[in-house]
């Protein structure tokens, strides 16, 4: 579980280091809301970055989702324009993470 749980997510990152053959794109969500952090878009050389905080933005179609995380979740990259055979994505997550005292 990337995501952590009782947490804020504050923005990730990401960089290609390796090639994505084949797609047109790709986006970055998590399990429940597509292209949560980021929609679709190209960069898939070695070395492309790219900021996703497309959960902070009001105007985004994700924004619903919204930076809370209260369970645990996964992180999905999904590429659009052909299957991939090739291709790593580096992610970088930042967050505030919120404990409730034992006593």
């Amino acid at each position: 579980n990337f995501l952590p749980a009782n947490s804020e997510l504050l923005g990730l990152v990401t960089r290609v280091t390796e090639a994505i053959n084949v797609a047109t794109g790709f986006s970055v969500a998590d399990a429940v809301t597509a292209a949560r952090f980021s929609a679709n878009a190209a960069g898939l050389t070695i070395g492309s970055t790219r900021v996703c905080l497309d959960h902070r933005q009001p105007t985004a179609a994700s924004a619903a989702a919204g930076p809370v995380q209260p369970a645990a979740g996964t992180l999905r990259i999904t590429t659009a324009g052909g299957q991939n055979t090739l291709g790593k994505v580096r992610v970088t997550l930042f967050y505030r993470e919120y404990t409730p005292p034992a006593s």
